[in-house]
């Protein structure tokens, strides 16, 4: 008996033990998990705080930070992703103290966050054309957090790495259009003002043949590029006024006397060349070269798009504030757009809808920047007041600028035609183009002006690609 009950007092021992030991590797691994928890949530919040900050400082020109100019930089042998061996393309990374994230936890000595790494992961041209400094990619953040629990158990470091995309969109007019008050494709009304001039050369040589040397007429140069050519038919960098844009309708045949002919051909020319200027060839095949109007393919325009909405009523419900649309992105809208409340902000409106874009109201309020694009389709000003003015940049590269006649406009245009007009000849749009809009590509080797950084915005996406975790624990001393 004895032997019995000794041997199930050994055997109970044993499994005390192994329970004691169990319970005991239970409750350090449940510590392990716990505190690995924490350091993680506590770098995740430096993250995030740095995410915010790091939105702010890219967007502020007087925050003076490095990759403020390298994140816009155009040059392409830089916009490439980094060695594999490599966290951040070298020289592109900084250094951001989560302040918020540590005094949340300056009562808790056992829990602290380090500085956090950032900077570009992978840079990418975001424009298909090299006269850009956009550009896309992912932004890298690395932290380390340090929880040190109670007792004698292991502290914890978690280092977590975070991918998140960026984006750098010009909010403003693309190059070379922001250059341009005016910038037509192709024109009717002038094809009709050429087919006149033709006409009038040969009355003049007519005429030529029979009058002596002395008395002979010469009809001035033709101020804007021949329809019939590859090449934008009208620009201008100058201020419009409507009679500027209005064709004179001589009829043809009309004249019976030449010297009239050339002295008023000669008084609307001379008007009109003051203002427009007369594209080369050469100057067309560069557009050519460039991909220039490659810009406002639908795939370019999503690209771009800091948000995409099937219809311009979702992007109104998520941006309007009090009936005003609060601006601050790349919108691509799918369909049809109809712009008929006052907004603010900075932003671009697009659509792939050969619908295009209908304007009815748009004053602007505050201070900002609107573009509206419509790349397969026209935009409508026939909904605009007599005496309301639009600032908007308005970008239909392949469509009619509609209802425009006698609008007043603040902006740059670029469309395909003016709307067909009668042979009267109706007066178009009075066109101001915007002070801020002389901006060139930058190359990075001088100061980026002021006038060209404002209107490069940067954007992070909220998301993440990509989070990776790595914890240490390390038995206390």
């Amino acid at each position: 008996m004895f032997l019995i009950a000794l041997s199930v007092v050994v055997v109970l021992s044993i499994m005390m033990v192994a329970n004691s030991l169990f319970t005991s590797k239970v409750r350090e691994n449940t510590i392990d998990l716990s505190v690995s928890d924490r350091a993680a949530i506590v770098a995740e919040s430096a993250v995030e705080e740095v995410s915010y900050d790091l939105l702010k400082k890219l967007n502020d020109p007087a925050a003076k930070m490095e990759l403020y100019k390298k994140v816009r930089q155009f040059d392409p042998s830089k916009l490439a992703a980094p060695p594999e061996d490599a966290l951040f393309e070298p020289g592109m990374s900084a250094v951001l103290k989560p302040e918020l994230t540590a005094r949340a936890y300056q009562d808790s000595p056992d829990t602290r966050a380090g500085d956090v790494r950032t900077g570009p992961f992978e840079r990418l041209p975001l424009s298909v054309t090299q006269e850009s400094n956009e550009s896309y990619g992912t932004f890298g953040f690395q932290e380390s957090a340090f929880v040190t629990p109670p007792g004698n158990y292991r502290s914890v470091e978690e280092q977590v790495f975070f991918l998140k995309a960026y984006k750098v969109v010009l909010l403003a007019p693309p190059i070379p259009f922001n250059k341009y008050t005016l910038f037509l494709r192709d024109s009717q009304r002038f094809r009709k003002y050429f087919e006149r001039y033709q006409q009038a050369v040969q009355e003049i040589e007519v005429f030529n043949r029979n009058v002596p040397a002395a008395q002979q007429l010469e009809l001035p140069a033709f101020p804007l590029a021949d329809p019939g050519s590859n090449r934008p038919v009208l620009c201008t960098t100058d201020v419009l006024d409507p009679a500027e844009l209005t064709v004179p309708a001589f009829a043809p045949g009309a004249s019976t006397n030449p010297a009239q002919l050339v002295a008023g051909l000669t008084t609307q020319f001379g008007r009109i060349a003051a203002k427009l200027s007369r594209q080369s060839a050469a100057d067309a095949a560069d557009f050519e070269s460039k991909r220039t109007y490659d810009q406002f393919t639908a795939d370019s325009l999503k690209r771009h798009a800091t948000h995409v909405f099937d219809n311009f009523a979702e992007l109104a419900g998520l941006v309007s504030r009090n009936g005003t649309l609060v601006l601050n992105g790349f919108y691509f809208v799918k369909r049809e757009v109809t712009l008929n409340q006052p907004w603010t902000g900075r932003g671009v409106i697009a659509t792939e809808s050969s619908e295009g874009i209908s304007v009815k109201s748009a004053p602007r309020q505050g201070e900002g920047r609107l573009v509206l694009i419509a790349s397969n389709g026209p935009i409508d000003l026939g909904g605009l007041s007599s005496g309301e003015t639009l600032e908007a940049d308005l970008m239909a590269p392949n469509g009619l600028l509609q209802g425009h006649t006698n609008k007043k406009l603040e902006g740059c245009v670029l469309v395909r035609d003016l709307e067909a007009v009668p042979d009267a000849y109706t007066a178009g749009p009075a066109i101001a183009r915007p002070g801020d809009s002389d901006y060139e590509a930058w190359s990075g080797s001088s100061e980026m002006p002021p006038a060209y950084a404002k209107q490069l915005a940067f954007f992070l996406n909220p998301g993440f690609l990509k989070r990776e975790y790595l914890s240490r624990r390390q038995k206390r001393q």
